[in-house]
């Protein structure tokens, strides 16, 4: 199996510069900033709309993430844990250089009893300052 299929139950990391220097209040914009951008994707997933994904990334999606690997990562997740039906945010935790957000996102699919399936897995966002801007530099799904 591909290993681009699997970035939606492992996160994915690729290169980038990024700035360390933040005010408390530029903190506070960019936390706003990337809780937007997390329920976005999580809404992305949900919907199956690609062009929602894709513009969470400012214009930058990982080379090794297009259509094709989203929509192929959407049906694999489909099958194996059902469809988002909820999330709510957990909290971040800080780094010297990125901050990760977490997403508790609930998905249901129907048993081969037929009764409904629910679980939880966590969602990650990693981000860090690139040209005084938060660019998303890891993001998946954690079982």
């Amino acid at each position: 199996m591909k290993n681009c299929v699997v970035l939606f139950l492992a996160a994915v990391l690729f290169s980038g510069c990024v700035s360390t220097q933040t005010g408390v209040q530029g903190a506070k914009n960019d936390d706003s900033v990337m809780l937007q951008r997390g329920k976005a994707m999580i809404e992305a997933f949900r919907k199956k709309d690609y062009p929602l994904f894709s513009s969470q990334f400012g214009g930058k999606v990982p080379d090794n993430f297009g259509k094709k690997e989203f929509d192929s990562g959407i049906k694999q997740m489909s099958s194996r844990v059902g469809k988002v039906v909820s999330s709510r945010f957990l909290g971040t935790l800080s780094g010297p250089v990125f901050t990760t957000w977490l997403w508790a996102v609930g998905f249901e699919k129907e048993g081969s009893d037929h009764k409904k399936v629910a679980q939880e897995m966590i969602f990650k966002v990693v981000a860090g300052k690139l040209d005084g801007k938060m660019q998303i530099v890891s993001f998946g799904f954690l079982i």
